[in-house]
């Protein structure tokens, strides 16, 4: 998928600044005193300015734009269509002066559709496009020249600039003649254009039959809207940015325009399906994983402009492609064909996903390898058929079978005390598991078969196999994370207790310290391990500092029942992750500060779930593990001693504020040779080079909550550890609880910014890469002003480089 750049804006001298220099200038005019002297000689004649904008009429320049919105008012059509159509700038000001060579349009019909086809547009404006060499990257390219969609320049036809922000252009191609697309006036039509080296603009598509001349009440494919799309994509734009709306788009991608080196088509409802179902494709995928290599007749690819090879066969799309309704969004009144993915199923359309199934041949079209063509299609797959219990209709087949297991099960925590003996604390958790759907009737997890059942898959509890799983995990202190004190193993270092309460499994005795259910089917584990006590000394700010003892904690449930959905084993469900947060002393608790909304991760990842479906949807049960004290050195130790890893390192930070960033930017990470690697359970390498963000990356509003963006105070937020004492290299730390770590901001920053140029400046202004921590992985604050991050002066709000303005954050979206 295409990444959108955000620019970097570059600034210059202050307001006050000037007003400086202008307030120096009179004083030193006031120090002046004397008479008046005779006037002296006219001066040379200076050098010509540059020319100013042609006004022809009362409308602005459209050099004076920094956005431009087109609508067309009106098209007729009796030869060459005529369109007339209308310029604003930002403000809503008529603007004039574009240039012919500037703006290109295309029109297209809207063909019905026949015996199960689906309708489709059909451009009048084609040609045919002879390809070029094989680009590199692939080994064979069909080569034969093929049918393009295409737009026509308004410098071919008429085009008429009245001077008044209102405009007119008169094709060249007289459309009521095209000898292939057959103009029928009483079909509906539409005309767009796209407008280049300018400010960004829209693609005015305007919809309407031409017999009548209306606009509304018509038939018209409306299958996804922009603002969908954009969700992810933030502003949809391709083929250098000019084209930036779907109505647009369907005009030139319809079925009659393919490419011709790797013959596949280019209509939208098959591009859009490969491409965003990229490396799960079926055709590529082999023993060893999907090969990705362009070959023909395999996965999707095509050629773009210059020779340009656009390899879809990488794209790791963020959630399962099952979720249709992710862009066909029926609650948008607009679109008004939302639902024809399942009211109108084609050999095209589903085909494009399931590109294995050959349905001339019947290959891989179920067990019977039926033949059929879109005529047939309802019969099996349309919304009101019975075949096998109308399982095979395509919102059926789409269903997700463990998100609606999902929907059973709540975890529930009900209270957390504290427990006090032999001067030690012990936290105790109150909780339950009850179903939604059923009351909020609870599970009884000693003997409920979704966690002590028999998985008919392997002949064990599905709790001794792992397919069910629970795990009660306690966090410290909310104010930021480091679960000091927790162990000096790498396996212990920064992570927090966790307890299991399925640890009794297929016994009649339950695990250690858990008692219940209670009357109310309640369960109530006390942790065996206590919150660590303080150490005397070698707390922050200073060495000398004594340290405070634990204030808050936070309480996660997490795990996974295991239920049989589809068979023959259990599978493990994604229930929602729960948090709640308990103060020692008993007072509020205090929660953890909140940066993102999982909100706005589903929108991308739909559900998002990790680590084996253990942890889901609930980014404040991430933290807990993912916090400043944390790297992956526990599974790096896996690496010989004279070894490191695949990216040369003997340890990588996990910190969530660091860690998301750096997914997220892995693509360009990668491509500047900093790829960032995680080492996983068991040793396994997650490079998320391959990661390529489809919206804007600097957008932080996509992820974060109101302003959190901003810079952060270091009294307020731990410094992030890289390395942690604990691993094999050397000559970094040896000894246990001497972590080397990055100053808060700078982490963050650094995620993305990886340049040698980026990295000074933030240490010129306090950040920091040898950060100190003491025994217990926290962050020692120095007392040298010159080692305080000061990035609030300039990138906070209202600074010189306002994170909000240098990353184009509109201010609605605080």
């Amino acid at each position: 998928m295409s990444r959108a750049n955000g620019t970097r804006e570059l600034y210059g001298p202050r307001s006050g600044t000037i007003a400086l220099g202008a307030l120096l200038l009179s004083a030193l005019l006031a120090a002046c005193s004397g008479t008046t002297g005779s006037v002296g000689p006219a001066g040379a004649t200076g050098v010509t300015g540059p020319q100013g904008p042609t006004t022809t009429g009362s409308a602005l320049n459209i050099s004076t734009a920094t956005a431009i919105t087109g609508t067309i008012t009106s098209v007729t059509i009796s030869g060459p269509p005529v369109v007339k159509f209308q310029l604003v700038d930002e403000n809503g000001a008529f603007i004039q002066g574009l240039p012919a060579a500037d703006i290109s349009f295309t029109i297209a019909q809207l063909v019905p559709g026949q015996n199960g086809t689906s309708s489709q547009w059909n451009s009048y404006i084609y040609g045919a496009v002879t390809p070029g060499a094989c680009p590199t990257g692939v080994t064979t390219c069909d080569g034969a020249p093929k049918t393009q969609a295409t737009v026509e320049t308004a410098t071919s036809g008429t085009f008429v600039d009245n001077g008044n922000g209102t405009y007119q252009y008169t094709f060249l191609k007289d459309i009521t003649k095209d000898p292939i697309v057959i103009y029928s006036s009483t079909l509906t039509h539409r005309v767009g254009f796209e407008i280049r080296n300018l400010v960004q603009a829209n693609n005015g598509p305007y919809t309407f039959q031409p017999s009548t001349g209306d606009t509304l009440g018509i038939f018209s494919r409306e299958i996804v809207e922009t603002a969908t799309c954009d969700n992810c994509h933030t502003s949809l734009t391709a083929h250098g940015g000019a084209r930036v709306e779907v109505q647009y788009c369907v005009m030139c991608h319809n079925p009659g325009t393919t490419d011709p080196y790797s013959d596949n088509t280019l209509d939208m409802k098959v591009m859009i399906h490969k491409i965003h179902t990229g490396n799960t494709l079926p055709s590529i995928q082999t023993v060893s994983g999907p090969n990705t290599t362009p070959t023909l007749g395999l996965g999707y690819w095509i050629v773009g402009h210059g020779d340009s090879l656009d390899n879809f066969n990488t794209v790791l799309y963020p959630q399962d492609t099952r979720n249709c309704v992710t862009c066909h969004v029926q609650t948008i009144p607009a679109a008004t064909q939302a639902a024809n993915y399942f009211t109108v199923p084609t050999a095209e359309a589903c085909g494009a996903c399931h590109d294995n199934v050959n349905f001339a041949t019947g290959a891989n079209h179920s067990s019977g390898n039926i033949i059929a063509n879109d005529s047939q299609c309802t019969t099996c797959h349309g919304s009101t058929s019975t075949i096998n219990n109308g399982q095979l209709q395509v919102v059926a087949a789409h269903i997700i079978p463990e998100v609606v297991a999902a929907t059973k099960f709540q975890y529930v925590v009900n209270n957390v005390t504290f427990k006090t003996t032999a001067g030690s604390i012990y936290p105790v958790v109150n909780f339950s598991v009850v179903d939604p759907t059923n009351g909020n009737a609870p599970y009884n997890i000693l003997t409920a078969a979704p966690f002590a059942g028999t998985d008919p898959g392997t002949g064990t509890p599905v709790c001794a196999d792992d397919t069910a799983r629970l795990a009660i995990d306690i966090a410290w202190d909310t104010s930021d994370y480091t679960n000091w004190g927790s162990g000096v193993t790498p396996a212990t270092w920064g992570q927090p207790i966790s307890l299991n309460p399925l640890a009794g499994c297929g016994t009649a005795t339950p695990a250690p310290g858990l008692a219940g259910p209670d009357a109310t089917g309640a369960f109530t584990m006390t942790s065996p391990t206590p919150l660590p006590n303080p150490p005397a000394a070698n707390c922050p700010p200073a060495a000398g500092t004594a340290c405070p003892a634990i204030t808050n904690v936070g309480v996660v449930i997490e795990g996974h029942p295991g239920i049989v959905t589809t068979g023959p084993g259990a599978t493990a469900i994604p229930v929602t992750s729960a948090v709640s947060y308990a103060n020692v002393a008993g007072a509020a608790p205090v929660a953890r500060r909140v940066v993102v909304d999982i909100a706005k991760c589903d929108v991308c990842h739909s559900l998002l779930s990790l680590h084996g479906t253990n942890r889901n949807n609930n980014t404040q049960v991430c933290v807990a593990c993912h916090n400043p004290a944390s790297t992956d050195v526990s599974e790096r130790q896996t690496l010989s001693a004279t070894t490191p890893g695949i990216d040369g390192l003997w340890e990588q930070a996990i910190d969530f504020k660091h860690m998301i960033h750096a997914i997220h930017d892995g693509s360009v990470r990668g491509a500047a040779g900093s790829p960032f690697v995680i080492y996983g359970y068991g040793g396994s390498i997650n490079n998320f080079t391959d990661v390529v963000y489809p919206g804007q990356i600097n957008r932080c509003d996509a992820c974060h909550v109101g302003t959190s963006y901003y810079p952060v105070a270091d009294t307020a937020v731990q410094a992030t550890t890289f390395l942690t004492g604990l691993s094999k290299e050397t000559p970094n730390p040896t000894t246990v609880g001497s972590p080397i770590s990055t100053s808060a901001n700078m982490s963050v920053c650094s995620a993305c910014h990886v340049d040698a140029a980026t990295l000074a400046h933030m240490q010129q202004n306090g950040g920091s890469t040898t950060v100190t921590k003491d025994a217990e992985g926290r962050t020692i604050l120095s007392t040298n002003p010159a080692y305080v991050e000061t990035c609030s002066v300039c990138h906070g709000a209202g600074g010189v480089a306002d994170v909000m303005l240098v990353h184009n954050i509109p201010a609605t979206a605080n």
